[in-house]
């Protein structure tokens, strides 16, 4: 009966490094780590290693077995060292496999581990067989024929209570056809019980390869080549009779093939491959033509079949990009070589695209006193469709002026519909703003006239208007006749420009007559102690005080004008009669309207 090599194609071959215990074609399980993260107590264990090893987890019952915990609850077994806790020196890490994560009843829901990939060895260790525990190991092929069996009982080698007890198996020869394997434990008297499973280890057999065909193409013949990634000498045929050491076979039509690997035992193993003829080289050609009468048109070339190509323009060299841009308008001859070295060969045309518009004029005007009053006019022709204008605002407008801009250089773009655009620069130049300043200011006399100023303009030589009212303007810079006070000089010009200037005629201090005797008579005009100025000096008493010859307060005004203040000057009189003749002290402070103060002081005699 001819036997038959075990053939795994790279399944295994390397596993991602975050599950380091797989390695060669094994897996070893000690659940101190898991696929899809950490283990704990009570997490389930399913499928998490059927991605790496086609391995699967399953209790009888349908349900799965979980992790548990060393030194933990009671999930698995007791022993006298505690509940889950191996005797003393028995490494088994932090976790472990328990069934169901109970220990009631006197037996366990058998454990069941299947393989999409048949093993041919394996090992394992169970924790704490005592008593009148059994632990039986069974394993079953594709048509779940019971292969071996194994039964470990209390008092074999390395039982007892909190002990590890370990197993392994190994099928001969290259026949690993182990599909299942099932673990079941009992006990014989009535007590709890559980399993605890630590330590596994599941190996394949026989042959890892990686093959790639070649397919048949325009000028070359198929081939596979085989990659053997298990020690030993191999022969192999694609027709079952003629074999050879050689990995490469070539020479192969279009078909469908058996590949036959036989090692040096004789044991052979079979796995079909086609060979598919190429279809013949095509080429899928995409044309952007100009715009703009520019050079700007592009050829996009994409190979079917697509076997490493290499595209060539106008008999060029070779390259491996399939776009040539910046084209301009003209015929093209296209060559196209794949990796077999098929050739494709056409000729394309780019067509001519329409005329772009131009600018025929750019019209400015200035902006005058830099009130953004400038504006731009374009006038243009030519192009597709409507044109626009960006004069570098806020938004591209279809009218081909702009308004209220202010002075600086701008670009014109004009575009049409197809894109294409021509472009202008253009200065709105500035009629600067009116500068001015006061000059030769002079207060008015003390007669209440001849104040004055003089505008001058600074940097220009323009003609202007002047006014103080805002009203009457006059060509003189010149005001006369100004009395004391604020004015506002408004000056504009024949291109609109308005300037505004703030200036003051100052205060004069004129002079105070203070008299220094009155008399109490029935008629006459110094009847009262009144000091005078000015008409138009305005000018308020802040302080009259007059003082008798002891320095007492007798006589005491405030904050009244000079000029309207008959019934408040002193006329000679102390608590309602008349005083003695003499001279009294007076005080008197005064402040104008432009916050000049002075202060009198002095002696006034008093004759009644």
């Amino acid at each position: 009966m001819q036997r038959h090599l075990l053939f795994i194609i790279l399944f295994l071959a390397v596993f991602n490094a975050l599950y380091s215990q797989v390695n060669e074609g094994c897996i070893f399980i000690d659940f101190e780590t898991l696929p899809d993260g950490n283990p704990n107590s009570g997490v389930t264990i399913s499928d998490q290693y059927k991605e790496a090893f086609g391995l699967t987890f399953k209790l009888e019952d349908g349900t799965s077995p979980v992790i548990a915990r060393r030194g933990g609850q009671t999930e698995a077994f007791s022993s006298q060292w505690g509940g889950d806790t191996p005797a003393p020196g028995i490494d088994i890490g932090t976790f472990f496999l328990t069934d169901d994560g109970q220990t009631f009843g006197s037996t366990t829901p058998p454990l069941i581990l299947e393989f999409e990939i048949p093993i041919d060895s394996f090992s394992g260790c169970i924790l704490d067989l005592d008593d009148s525990e059994m632990f039986v190991i069974e394993a079953f092929d594709e048509n779940n024929n019971l292969i071996l069996s194994e039964t470990i009982r209390n008092g074999d080698p390395n039982t007892g209570d909190g002990q590890l007890t370990c197993w392994g198996f190994n099928l001969p020869g290259c026949e690993g056809s182990i599909h299942k394997i099932i673990y079941t434990g009992t006990r014989s008297d009535f007590a709890s019980f559980g399993l605890g499973l630590d330590n596994f280890s599941f190996c394949y057999s026989g042959l890892n390869i990686d093959f790639v065909t070649t397919d048949f193409s325009c000028n070359q013949a198929g081939e596979i080549f085989i990659s053997n990634l298990t020690p030993g000498t191999y022969e192999y045929s694609v027709n079952g009779i003629d074999f050879t050491q050689n990995n490469v076979i070539s020479g192969l039509n279009p078909g469908s093939f058996n590949l036959t690997v036989r090692d040096a035992e004789g044991c052979d193993v079979e796995l079909g491959f086609d060979i598919q003829e190429l279809s013949i080289l095509q080429a899928e050609i995409v044309i952007n033509p100009t715009s703009c009468n520019e050079s700007n048109g592009q050829i996009i070339i994409n190979a079917m079949p697509s076997n490493t190509p290499q595209y060539s323009l106008n008999g060029g060299n070779l390259q491996a990009v399939n776009t040539f841009s910046n084209l301009e308008a003209g015929t093209y001859d296209i060559s196209i070589v794949d990796a077999n070295g098929c050739e494709f060969d056409t000729t394309v045309a780019i067509n001519p695209s329409e005329d772009p518009p131009i600018i025929l004029a750019v019209e400015s005007t200035p902006d005058f006193c830099n009130m953004q009053s400038g504006s731009i006019n374009v006038i243009a022709e030519g192009g597709t469709g409507n044109l626009t204008y960006d004069f570098g605002l806020s938004s591209i407008q279809e009218e081909n002026n702009a308004e209220n801009l202010p002075q600086g250089n701008y670009l014109i773009v004009v575009t049409d519909a197809l894109n294409c655009s021509a472009s202008a620069e253009v200065n709105i130049p500035s009629i600067e703003n009116l500068e001015a300043v006061i000059k030769d200011v002079v207060s008015p006399n003390c007669t209440g006239d001849g104040g004055q100023f003089r505008v001058e303009l600074i940097g220009m030589n323009r003609q202007v208007q002047y006014s103080i009212d805002g009203i009457n303007y006059q060509d003189s810079p010149i005001f006369t006749n100004l009395s004391t006070g604020e004015y506002i000089v408004k000056l504009r010009d024949l291109d609109g420009c308005e300037l505004e200037l703030m200036t003051e005629i100052p205060c004069v201090e004129c002079e105070i007559f203070v008299p220094n005797v009155f008399a109490k008579t029935e008629t006459g005009n110094n009847i009262k102690f009144q000091i005078f100025t000015s008409d138009s000096y305005e000018t308020t008493i802040e302080e009259y005080k007059i003082y008798d010859r002891w320095g007492n307060l007798i006589y005491n005004k405030e904050n009244f004008p000079i000029h309207n203040g008959d019934d408040r000057w002193w006329d000679g009189y102390y608590k309602n009669e008349i005083v003695e003749n003499g001279v009294y002290a007076y005080l008197i402070v005064l402040k104008d309207d432009c916050g000049n103060e002075k202060i009198l002081t002095g002696g006034v005699n008093f004759l009644r």
